[in-house]
């Protein structure tokens, strides 16, 4: 599990913190003593856990008297808000993430994956204080054959849409800087490439939880393009441990061949959309309306997983919650957001309980 002693006063900026991966991150780094700044061009909405668990207050921005929002398209903004930071950890998590919206807008989805991490790692190159940088693409970086078989690190890298080649551009030019000009600071990079997260807090347009939260508790129905497809289902918690990890030992082992890092369930069966539909309707105890669109505007791949091995075995990382139980918690994370609950203790308590199941 992640070491308390080493991030109890760690000075960590993390960017995309009002993101769903980023603001879970924060809160987790927080429950662990570090001093976290966030970068982020905007809020997401009112019922996200930024603004649901006022995620304001428990950064730092207001030490370095940093505004609430900033954009990392803009180099010299950047760039001053990081030197002013000085981070000794940096999680790179910024991103336009979407893969539909990024057929609709591909310029500004390369300009945020591509140029956003280039002018953030630029930045950092002349930090002080920095020991490690983890810059997180996604499992899409790879080029899909969609055969049954998980991709290791060192299978080819493609990208069939925009959002993917974006990432697959953003994580060739991570490690090419890793190699460049971190490696020679003495500053560890790696890349780390997650499936497809689940969990409380997600409320991003055209997503699938999200969608099944706002069919459940809002009536509407739930358009479904691809209810066969399979995915590496995690919860949010299960890569965002690995990232810790990977930090820390960046830091103190300094990770010979640390170019990228797989996280993802190690199950045997991996769901279909379908069936996570199927999933969260009994646990919600609610009917959801499912509407099959099988149009197929823009190309989505059907099959894709993980290999993980090398992050089990050079981190002691391994997936903690298994998909039943992914789906359980954030069931509740939902339920508890319909019935007007404290999210914060509920966000709290799930890294607590993840933490004691590690």
């Amino acid at each position: 599990m992640p070491s308390i002693s080493f991030w109890n006063g760690k000075k960590v900026l993390v960017t995309g913190h009002t993101g769903f991966k980023g603001a879970w991150l924060c809160l987790w780094l927080k429950e662990l003593g570090a001093n976290v700044v966030g970068v982020s061009d905007q809020s997401w909405g009112p019922d996200t856990i930024y603004e649901t668990c006022d995620l304001k207050k428990i950064l730092v921005n207001k030490r370095y008297n940093l505004p609430d929002f900033s954009d990392i398209t803009e180099f010299h903004e950047i760039r001053e808000i990081i030197k002013k930071i000085d981070p000794e950890v940096i999680f790179h998590l910024a991103a336009q993430p979407l893969v539909l919206d990024a057929y609709i807008n591909p310029r500004d989805t390369y300009l945020a994956n591509l140029m956003g991490t280039l002018n953030v790692l630029e930045s950092a190159r002349y930090c002080s204080s920095l020991s490690a940088v983890v810059s997180v693409t996604t499992d899409k970086v790879y080029e899909n054959d969609e055969l049954a078989q998980g991709f290791t690190e060192e299978s080819p890298l493609g990208g069939h849409d925009p959002y993917s080649a974006s990432k697959a551009c953003a994580d060739i030019l991570s490690r090419s800087h890793g190699r460049s000009f971190f490696d020679k600071l003495g500053v560890g990079l790696a890349v780390a490439r997650a499936g497809n997260v689940i969990g409380g807090g997600d409320w991003s347009s055209n997503r699938l939880v999200p969608d099944i939260m706002r069919s459940a508790f809002g009536g509407g129905e739930l358009l479904l393009r691809h209810p066969d497809a399979v995915r590496p289902w995690q919860h949010v918690l299960d890569p965002l441990h690995g990232y810790l990890l990977l930090a820390e030992k960046l830091t103190l082992d300094g990770l010979p061949d640390h170019n990228s890092f797989n996280f993802g369930p190690d199950e045997q069966i991996s769901l279909t959309v379908g069936e996570i539909v199927d999933a969260f309707s009994k646990k919600l105890r609610r009917r959801i309306n499912v509407k099959y669109d099988n149009a197929g505007t823009y190309h989505e791949a059907s099959y894709l997983t993980l290999n993980s091995e090398k992050s089990q075995h050079k981190l002691g990382w391994r997936p903690v919650w298994r998909t039943n139980e992914a789906i359980e918690y954030t069931s509740e994370w939902y339920m508890d957001w319909h019935r007007g609950a404290d999210l914060t203790q509920t966000c709290c308590q799930q890294i607590q309980k993840y933490t004691a199941a590690t």
